[in-house]
């Protein structure tokens, strides 16, 4: 199973919309809340973006199926400051045909 997580409302993966994703993110933007998203799945790979608190980072090295979540995470620049909601949905778009 995926989860993301948005402000501490979690949301599977199966039943999250997009429209419901960006609602989230840009009313607390506009509000001047700091938004944390995080994302969970299965893989045990956690990735995490915007105001979030920083993630220890695990000992062991990624499996195949880990590295390419990373990647793609990598790949739309999330890990990075500021939080986009359109990287955000596309990412997850993504990872919907990966996991």
């Amino acid at each position: 199973m995926i989860a993301v997580t948005v402000a501490g409302v979690e949301q599977s993966l199966e039943g999250l919309s997009d429209s419901w994703l960006h609602e989230q993110i840009k009313r607390r933007q506009r509000a001047g809340d700091l938004v944390c998203v995080e994302q969970t799945s299965d893989t045990n790979v956690g990735v995490s973006s915007g105001a979030c608190p920083p993630v220890q980072a695990s000992s062991r090295r990624p499996n195949e199926k880990e590295r390419e979540v990373l990647d793609l995470w990598k790949h739309f620049s999330l890990g990075e400051e500021g939080l986009n909601s359109g990287k955000l949905v596309a990412f997850l778009q993504r990872l919907r045909t990966l996991i």
